[in-house]
């Protein structure tokens, strides 16, 4: 049987802890101001709610390399943007990130973008990310395996 709680003790209870990759648990830098009940002050950055929406979206269309998947490294060509064509710093133009990638802003072609650094050597289905248009979906341009880390290069959306 749960034990009953008077309403004057149901003002004592203390918020749950927020879950480790929350962003109240940011690193300094990105760390949302708080007031005294744990409200934030300031709305979370779009980084945040596109590391949270954008990896369950990407997870319907990943897949495992296979050393029977053959056809998959021809379709990564012809959507192959090469890092050096980029222009990026990787100290001071973090956007954000999760436990899957991180985000930074870029340079491609006199136009500003997102680069989206994957954590893991995984390959994406880039036809089906590029066949994804939706107002509501930032668009994929194009992918980057080749180089030392697998990236996906997106539009980028300011604020």
């Amino acid at each position: 049987m749960l034990p009953s709680t008077s309403p004057s003790s149901m003002g004592s209870l203390q918020p749950p802890i927020p879950p480790v990759n929350s962003p109240i648990n940011a690193s300094a830098s990105n760390r949302i101001a708080m007031d005294p009940n744990g409200n934030p002050l300031e709305t979370p950055s779009w980084s945040f709610g596109m590391s949270a929406c954008f990896p369950s979206i990407y997870s319907l269309f990943w897949k495992q390399r296979t050393a029977n998947s053959n056809s998959s490294d021809s379709d990564s060509d012809e959507y192959e943007i090469s890092l050096e064509s980029i222009k990026v710093n990787f100290k001071d133009d973090y956007i954000g990130g999760g436990t899957q990638s991180s985000v930074f802003r870029g340079i491609l072609n006199e136009k500003t973008i997102a680069l989206k650094k994957l954590n893991r050597a995984s390959e994406v289905d880039i036809r089906m990310l590029k066949a994804l248009e939706h107002p509501n979906v930032i668009r994929t341009l194009g992918v980057s395996t080749k180089d030392i880390c697998p990236c996906i290069i997106m539009e980028y959306c300011g604020k």
